[in-house]
């Protein structure tokens, strides 16, 4: 696993740098070299700035791992539409 999970780190490290998060499947073979594994991962990439969660546990030793940027802010945008009474505000925060 540890040859595999060195290949996929730089292509795991250009996902977070342009899209903001990287999804890998991991396939360490037990529940305990899985958990080792996705240790070794938020370890890591806490030195990069992201978080490393498990999505999904598919079997004994495998999953779907999410790592995503934490310090990104992103602003979202959303049309509402409706009469002048019907409770819109403008600038609010939630």
């Amino acid at each position: 696993m540890g040859d595999e999970l060195a290949d996929l780190l730089p292509t795991a490290l250009t996902q977070l740098k342009l899209r903001g998060e990287a999804l890998l499947e991991l396939d360490a073979g037990s529940d305990q070299a899985l958990d080792a594994v996705v240790r070794l991962l938020s370890e890591n990439e806490a030195l990069h700035g992201a978080d490393t969660s498990v999505v999904r546990r598919r079997g004994a030793g495998t999953a779907d791992v999410l790592l995503r940027m934490r310090d990104e802010l992103r602003e979202v945008r959303v049309a509402v539409i409706g009469n002048v009474d019907a409770g819109k505000a403008r600038d609010q925060t939630c």
